[in-house]
């Protein structure tokens, strides 16, 4: 492990020559990637996998999306909310698909993602279309933020913590709280 006090000496001695300069210069990269990963591993991180309904964006934990895949062709069924999109097949099995725009706000999503995350545990197959998936976002726990500070929606109860970065929140959706709940079991219209 390389302390502040060896980044500073090595900082302090001025290379007398060009070759000198570069091997200076290799050791200073060194020691500065050295210690910013020390700093780096001794903090607590959130990874989780971002989308967006509307202009609220959210994140799910990553072991609780078993997949992301494209938005398979899906069977209508009848008598069901029209935020249940209806069944696919996806690898032999049936898969029930919930568009969590429609959900949330009501209507039709104005952005047209083919993208679907799957949610798969304890018996429960279900996959929630997004307006848009943005993949892998990285967090370190002192960006959480109080959770009052988030959009009041259907969701709220499903946010477990909020994080913060560039004046834009990103709340934590428990996605498989959010699939066992009353609200979400209501699909018969």
């Amino acid at each position: 492990m390389i302390a502040q006090q060896d980044i500073s000496k090595l900082l302090a001695d001025a290379p007398k020559s060009g070759f000198d300069y570069l091997v200076h210069f290799e050791l200073q990269i060194k020691a500065r990637k050295a210690f910013s990963s020390q700093n780096e591993e001794t903090r607590e991180k959130f990874v989780g996998i971002g989308f967006r309904i509307g202009e609220q964006t959210l994140m799910v934990e990553m072991d609780e999306v078993s997949e992301i895949v494209d938005m398979p062709k899906c069977t209508k069924v009848g008598g069901t909310k029209s935020w249940f999109l209806g069944l696919a097949n996806v690898r032999g099995n049936l898969l029930p698909i919930t568009d969590l725009h429609g959900f949330m706000l009501g209507g039709d999503s104005r952005c047209h993602t083919d993208r679907v995350l799957i949610y798969q545990k304890k018996g429960v197959f279900v996959g929630f279309k997004a307006d848009d998936v943005l993949g892998l976002k990285h967090f370190f726990m002192e960006e959480k933020i109080e959770k009052q500070n988030i959009e009041t929606s259907l969701l709220t109860p499903f946010v477990d913590e909020v994080f913060s970065r560039e004046n834009q929140c990103w709340s934590v959706f428990n996605i498989g709280r959010f699939a066992t709940s009353q609200e979400f079991l209501q699909i018969i219209k």
